[in-house]
């Protein structure tokens, strides 16, 4: 609701899978006695508190043809057209990893060559520079980062 861009190529309709207590228990990472259903939107609402760029986000009850499903929190997929519309280039020039260093979009290139580094020590990338945009849950490293 408080994005400064009103056209988005994919909306996330999450439904806190990982930090709800129906989850099944998958070892220290998901524990569903450590559910609060906030934990995500709360830590991305942070970021954007501290001026780094997030993915917006809700929450709502939603039911579909009248039948109740539950909570959900609606968000911004963290993609390459959000990090272009919220940091700047082209969505090409970005390549999006999530978790894990799993390749979302783009190419391993900057990344596997330490670009990255260099890039954020040299203050940002020339123009026509593929950038890396980190991990899906943490978009914000930024242009040049």
């Amino acid at each position: 609701p408080d994005s400064s861009v009103d056209r988005f190529d994919q909306i996330l309709l999450r439904g806190a899978s990982t930090d709800s207590w129906p989850v099944a228990d998958g070892g220290s990472r998901w524990l569903n006695e450590r559910g609060t259903y906030i934990r995500d939107q709360w830590v991305r609402n942070a970021q954007i508190a501290l001026g780094q760029p997030s993915s917006h986000g809700t929450y709502v009850h939603l039911f579909v043809n009248g039948l109740y499903w539950g909570l959900y929190n609606p968000s911004e997929r963290p993609t390459s057209s959000f990090t272009a519309e919220h940091i700047g280039g082209e969505k090409e020039d970005w390549d999006i990893f999530k978790d894990f260093a799993e390749l979302r979009e783009g190419n391993r290139t900057a990344w596997a060559c330490g670009e990255i580094g260099k890039r954020q020590a040299d203050g940002g990338g020339g123009s026509g520079e593929r950038q890396s945009a980190g991990a899906e849950q943490r978009p914000s490293m930024g242009k040049g980062a």
